[in-house]
């Protein structure tokens, strides 16, 4: 998207406007101050669309990614202090972890929560959280992703269910990962208070900071299943077509207003010659 003329409101708010107040009659310096206070909504707003926009086709290009957890925005307003216009800016972008849809696979390895909680696993840069996923069993026997992090247990050590056992590991509602029904341990799964303070680094991880709040709670656990992504194509491509079309109503007005303020500070400057 072209923000050029977004910035460049910005500079005449910014550049200009302060420069021509001081000399302006009362009336013009009222005009003034409301059309600095338009691009300045102008601006917050068109920045905020653009913002909804690449987090909607985020999600939408995620839309097959199993256990693939979507974005949403939290916003806040924001005050333009000598004038108090009041826009809105991106206060945080936040995952949302309630849950996708269900689908058996069959694969004995196959792991997909329920619940709102995430599964812990370690990797090179440490304790990271998924939600579940297709797993394998690496060349040392422990459970694993398929990049490669080892799936770690409630103790804190990885699972080692044995090379070869592919077709016999299991897993119980609660966690409990069997081998030929036997326990070598609990899934390490936990919930989170501040889901907002998780921070996402690809390929379906998140690190969880302390202020994310870590705890038990109840995550309910599935075998030989994967959780489809909780994303609505429909609604997300019908949400984009909506943020497209306030995205360009809110250029084209702050295009206006562009024009009116080049115009009001030509003929203030000529009327001061």
């Amino acid at each position: 998207m072209d923000l050029g003329p977004v910035w460049r409101f910005f500079w005449y708010g910014i550049t200009l406007a302060p420069r021509r107040r001081q000399a302006l009659p009362r009336r013009a310096s009222v005009a003034s101050d409301l059309s600095m206070n338009a691009i300045f909504l102008g601006l917050t707003g068109a920045s905020v669309r653009e913002r909804q926009v690449e987090v909607v086709a985020n999600n939408l290009a995620n839309v097959s990614t199993s256990g693939f957890k979507g974005d949403r925005l939290r916003f806040e307003s924001v005050l333009l202090a000598e004038e108090g216009a009041a826009g809105v800016k991106v206060a945080a972008t936040v995952p949302d972890l309630s849950d996708g849809s269900l689908i058996a696979t069959g694969r004995a390895l196959d792991v997909a929560l329920q619940g709102g909680g995430l599964m812990a696993v370690r990797g090179p840069a440490g304790e990271r959280f998924v939600r579940g996923g297709s797993l394998m069993i690496d060349t040392d026997g422990k459970l694993a992703l398929t990049t490669g992090e080892v799936v770690i247990a409630e103790t804190g050590r990885s699972l080692e269910v044995g090379r070869g056992n592919e077709e016999r590991v299991a897993y119980t509602g609660d966690g409990e990962v069997l081998v030929d029904g036997v326990s070598v341990g609990r899934l390490r799964l936990r919930i989170f208070a501040e889901p907002e303070a998780l921070v996402r680094e690809g390929a379906g991880r998140f690190r969880a900071p302390p202020e994310a709040g870590a705890q038990k709670g109840t995550v309910h656990v599935h075998g030989a299943t994967l959780e489809r992504a909780n994303t609505d194509v429909t609604r997300g491509l019908v949400e984009m077509i909506r943020l497209q079309r306030a995205y360009e109503v809110q250029v084209e007005a702050m295009h206006q207003r562009d024009g009116i303020t080049r115009t009001t500070i030509e003929e203030v400057g000529q009327i001061g010659r």
